[in-house]
């Protein structure tokens, strides 16, 4: 638009040149040329706002891409804390419902616990006696453990089970130990004999004496000097002092001996 105004001042200077005389023709130039200067000087400064409307254009659309481009960037971080969040809830409501099934379990496993005790120190206080300070100092325990607060309930757990354990062991091996034995109203050093949970023996330090536990009658019975060097060379295959042997041992008291 601005080079169509400025072609035809120009068109109309022309005709002045060519109609008006010399000095009205100067004087005409003179001020066409002045308005053609300041023709021209407007569309310069027309062309420069253009130019500077079309850097501000340029600079708001690059400010809005960079606005927008931030605005789904944080839509995306909301979305993502809001399912971090959805998940953290989901946890704590499933923390909430394990901590209750706990204190069920805890109500169910505590009598639970205390019954398996029982049972355990009844089934020593009847069982052959063999280690007998061992196996009631392990009972003992576990019931001091049972009032000790500080104790947490999966460690005494632990430690019941344990004491189950050792108590099953017991029937599978051999062992032999020494111990004290009151033997004619005179308690006597003796070394006893255990098979499993089949047979108990003691033999006196001297080699002269020997018995075994009578189950039926829940009391130690002598048994014959024949038995003595039996008795002695189970004793040194249970210490490992012998080669593993067939231990021809009585497993009940001679009928002539009750």
């Amino acid at each position: 638009m601005q080079f169509s105004v400025f072609l035809m001042r120009l068109f109309r200077l022309v005709l002045l040149l060519v109609l008006l005389p010399l000095p009205v023709l100067a004087d005409s130039f003179n001020a066409a040329f002045s308005e053609q200067q300041r023709a021209v000087s407007e569309a310069i400064d027309s062309q420069k706002r253009v130019e500077q409307l079309d850097d501000e254009s340029r600079n708001l659309l690059e400010n809005y891409r960079q606005v927008t481009a931030e605005l789904e960037r944080l839509e995306q971080y909301n979305e993502h804390r809001q399912r971090f969040i959805a998940s953290q809830d989901e946890e704590l409501h499933r923390l909430a419902e394990q901590l209750l099934s706990i204190d069920n379990t805890r109500r169910e496993i505590e009598p639970l616990m205390g019954r398996m005790l029982e049972v355990l120190d009844r089934f020593v206080e009847l069982d052959t006696p063999f280690l007998p300070d061992e196996r009631a100092k392990r009972i003992a325990q576990l019931q001091d453990l049972e009032g000790q607060s500080d104790t947490t309930l999966p460690e005494r757990y632990r430690r019941l089970l344990e004491a189950y354990q050792v108590e099953t062991e017991y029937g599978r091996t051999i062992e032999s130990y020494r111990g004290k034995l009151e033997l004619d109203g005179e308690p006597r050093l003796v070394t006893f004999l255990r098979l499993g949970r089949v047979a108990l023996y003691y033999l006196t330090l001297d080699g002269k004496a020997a018995g075994i536990w009578n189950r039926a009658l829940t009391r130690w019975e002598p048994l014959g000097l024949e038995h003595n060097l039996k008795i002695d060379r189970a004793l040194q295959i249970a210490e490992k002092r012998l080669p593993p042997d067939l231990m021809p041992l009585p497993l009940s008291v001679p009928e002539r001996m009750q």
